[in-house]
């Protein structure tokens, strides 16, 4: 006999046992409260710029530590399971969900001028990397005129970061997705957005 869904198991409880159930979910993990209450609440109920400043925190970590030093290797795994579950987490909310892929962005620039101040060098791996979450935040905006306004002058500081990002900027500018389908122009441009690939272990996280 096949084993019952999640789903199939909780249409089975009586409202309170529901409520119940929910409630110690919430205790078990303060993500999982956050996102009821976001569900439930929206903005009334939840500070939104504290879950964006919790997140950019232990985002950051992935990549410098306290003092403001490079990590010697970035937790690249880490810093993008941290911005899926951002995204989930801020389903409802385009502005809030689409910004943790440009405070991954920032966070890996910071990273490159703080190595450049050591005189030592990004990893390519951590740029394509950036560049992939680049290309993943001007895809969640440019259908949003309102929030390709608003995160206009961030992303355009970030072109320093790679010449594949030139490409990115160029739609960004023009708010046309189109451009980011267009076939590479050179070899500097042979990377592949890969969203939902697993990471391995000889990857350095992608």
């Amino acid at each position: 006999m096949p084993k019952p869904s999640l789903k199939t198991l909780l249409a089975d409880l009586e409202a309170d046992d529901l409520r119940e159930v929910v409630v110690e979910l919430c205790r078990l993990n303060a993500q999982n409260r956050t996102f009821v209450e976001l569900f439930l609440g929206g903005s009334d109920a939840v500070d939104t710029q504290a879950v964006l400043d919790a997140f950019t925190t232990r985002l950051r970590t992935c990549f410098l530590a306290r003092t403001g030093s490079p990590k010697n290797r970035p937790n690249l795994a880490e810093a993008r399971r941290l911005v899926t579950e951002h995204e989930r987490l801020a389903a409802d909310f385009p502005a809030l969900a689409a910004e943790a892929s440009l405070v991954y962005v920032e966070a890996v620039a910071d990273y490159a001028d703080a190595l450049r101040a050591r005189y030592r060098y990004l990893q390519q791996s951590t740029v394509d990397a950036a560049v992939r979450m680049a290309e993943r935040f001007v895809r969640a905006v440019l259908d949003r005129p309102a929030l390709a306004d608003r995160f206009e002058a961030r992303f355009l500081a970030l072109a320093r970061l790679d010449p594949r990002m030139g490409r990115l900027v160029a739609a960004y500018r023009h708010r046309d997705v189109a451009r980011l389908d267009a076939p590479a122009s050179g070899d500097d441009e042979t990377y592949r957005v890969e969203y939902d690939r697993r990471p391995v272990p000889d990857d350095d996280g992608w």
